[in-house]
């Protein structure tokens, strides 16, 4: 199996986001991928068509896919573009495609993290997990991620910062997934 990871930068604009995914197609292949992960995809997904996926966004050649993402679900407004600071996402192709099981997003709805279960064995299942972490500054922008997440906590009465937030919540989370037998997998920037 070989994993690539990308850390986007944003792909809300078409013109970018075409020449960011030209570039990751070729990587994909030069290397045969199996799975791509992703970290600030910059976009929000419930601006688009239902069919419109990570997926989608690859030059697919009658490859079977399966892909997942996350993005801030919290802040659903009509104001709001495509442009949506964070988000992960990921794909797996191929052979691998056969063994991709149950998908998941962070229970918050903030974008955080999503994962995907696999395996051929029930007994042995491993998760792979990508996750991205807002930064300790404190960057002003009304619609950086770390703003949006800081509002999600002052909204919610909770008394952290969005970086105690995300650790707690994904040790959290890894302690649910983690049963006798299963592995985790934990890739993040």
């Amino acid at each position: 199996m070989r994993i690539m990871v990308c850390q986007m930068g944003g792909c809300a604009g078409k013109e970018v986001r075409e020449i960011k995914m030209s570039i990751t197609e070729k990587l994909i292949q030069k290397y045969d991928v199996n799975l791509v992960a992703c970290m600030e995809l910059n976009f929000n997904w419930s601006k688009v068509n239902s069919l419109a996926n990570l997926a989608s966004w690859l030059d697919q050649e009658e490859r079977e896919t399966r892909s997942i993402t996350a993005h801030n679900t919290q802040e659903q407004n009509e104001l709001f573009s495509r442009h949506q600071p964070g988000g992960t996402g990921m794909v797996c192709q191929s052979e691998f495609v056969q063994y991709a099981r149950k998908a998941s997003v962070d229970p918050r709805g903030l974008g955080r993290w999503c994962s995907r279960q696999f395996f051929c064995n029930p007994n042995h299942v491993a998760r792979i997990v990508v996750a991205y972490r807002t930064c300790h500054a404190k960057p002003k922008g009304i619609r950086t991620i770390y703003q949006q997440q800081l509002r999600y906590i002052q909204t919610h009465g909770i008394n952290c910062s969005p970086v105690e937030l995300f650790n707690r919540d994904l040790i959290k989370q890894i302690k649910e997934w983690r049963n006798p037998g299963n592995g985790s997998y934990l890739q993040w920037t």
